[in-house]
């Protein structure tokens, strides 16, 4: 039977056994195998996995953003159209006016529910010359995709619908 300190030093005998032999000179130098190795590079690793995910979820989380505005706005104009057909059953469609200066006999004002300001932040305009809805969004991409919803929706009272370069939505009306 081995006595407890045989047993330490065969304990010790094993878990050297595996480190490779060096002289006394490197053996001070040298560092156990668990301590070894550059831990900083499966960090960074990590890092930029993590960054490109992140990155990734922000831009499809923009993205459905800006897909719910559109679908707003489109709910928006639907209400606005409604209104404007209420008004031109009763109007003609030169006496509709704004509701900023004087009118004249027979003539009504625009209901201010159809101008207010919508999902962008900005009112919706209405010009009386034009006989148009000017409806103002963030840019081209999210005007294109509110006229493509308008022109489909074949919305009573639309006649025709522009985008400009600076995302403002001309709407014709009828």
């Amino acid at each position: 039977m081995k006595t407890h300190t045989q047993q330490q030093t065969n304990l010790k005998k094993e878990t050297t056994a595996t480190e490779p032999k060096l002289s006394s000179r490197k053996r001070s130098e040298y560092k156990p195998r668990k301590w070894r190795g550059n831990t900083l590079v499966p960090v960074i690793i990590g890092l930029a996995v993590s960054s490109i995910a992140t990155v990734t979820f922000l831009n499809q989380g923009a993205s459905l953003a800006a897909s719910n505005k559109s679908i707003l706005a489109q709910n928006e104009i639907t209400t606005i159209m409604n209104s404007w057909s209420i008004l031109r059953t009763s109007y003609a469609a030169a006496d509709i006016q704004n509701a900023d200066g004087p009118l004249n006999q027979g003539q009504v004002a625009i209901t201010s529910s159809m101008l207010e300001v919508n999902v962008y932040g900005t009112a919706v305009e209405f010009n009386p010359g034009l006989l148009a809805l000017l409806y103002k969004t963030d840019n081209l991409d999210s005007c294109e995709s509110i006229k493509i919803g308008v022109d489909n929706m074949n919305m009573l009272g639309v006649k025709s619908s522009v985008c400009d370069s600076d995302g403002l939505l001309t709407i014709s009306l009828n």
